[in-house]
C-alpha cells in the first residue's frame, strides 16, 4: 500500500480505518510500502503505481502500460457516481489534481471501483472531464456537492445523484419544483 496508510493499518488505528463505522476492532496489519511509479510486473504485463489521493490519503491506482488500462478503484467508484472527499484523509483538491494526471494520460480503458469498466479513449475523456467539471463546481461551491443531492450514508464511498448523469443543472431542479 501506498506509504500514506502504512501507520493506520500497522498500529490498528481503530478511527482512520473506519473499524468503528463497523463496530469493529482493527487488529495491526503488516503492510508492503510501495511506492509512486514503482513497476510491478504482473503476468507478462507491467502494472505502473501512480499515487492518486483524493477520496484517501493513500489512494493509488495501477497503470498496465502494455493495453493503457487505468484502475482507479475509489477515485472513480463509476461512471455515474462521484467518489467522495469527505472522509477521513479524504481532499476535493487532490481529487481534481488526481483526475487530471489520470486525464492527461489519455487513457483507452479505466477500471472503476464499482460497475462497468469505461472504454474507448473520447468516452474515457468525456467521463473524465465531467468528473473534474463537477469537482471543480464543488471547490466553487466551499466544498459541498449541489444542495438537491440527497446526503450519502456514512459509510458509502461515493455521492449518489437523485438524478441521472448527467446531471441537472441547480436552475433546472429549482424551477422545476
Amino acid at each position: 500500500m501506498h506509504p500514506e496508510g502504512v501507520s493506520a493499518l500497522e498500529t490498528g488505528d481503530f478511527f482512520t480505518t473506519w473499524a468503528n463505522r463497523y463496530d469493529s476492532d482493527m487488529p495491526p496489519t503488516q503492510t508492503s510500502p510501495i511506492e509512486n511509479s514503482e513497476v510491478l510486473e504482473l503476468g507478462g504485463c507491467s502494472v505502473e503505481i501512480v499515487y492518486t489521493p483524493g477520496h484517501s490519503l493513500d489512494g493509488i491506482s495501477f497503470h498496465i502500460q502494455e493495453n493503457d488500462t487505468w484502475i482507479l478503484g475509489t477515485l472513480l467508484p463509476r461512471a455515474d457516481r462521484p467518489t467522495r472527499w469527505d472522509l477521513p484523509g479524504g481532499s476535493l483538491v487532490d481529487v481534481i489534481d488526481s483526475l487530471s494526471v489520470v486525464k492527461s494520460q489519455h487513457p483507452s480503458l479505466i477500471i472503476p471501483f464499482h460497475g462497468p469498466s469505461i472504454q474507448g479513449k473520447e468516452h474515457v475523456q468525456e467521463v473524465l472531464q465531467r468528473h473534474i467539471d463537477f469537482f471543480v463546481e464543488c471547490k466553487e461551491r466551499g466544498g459541498h456537492p449541489p444542495s438537491h443531492w440527497q446526503r450519502p450514508s456514512g459509510t458509502s464511498l461515493w455521492h449518489s445523484p437523485a438524478s441521472a448523469w448527467p446531471l441537472l443543472e441547480i436552475e433546472d431542479v429549482q424551477s422545476s419544483t
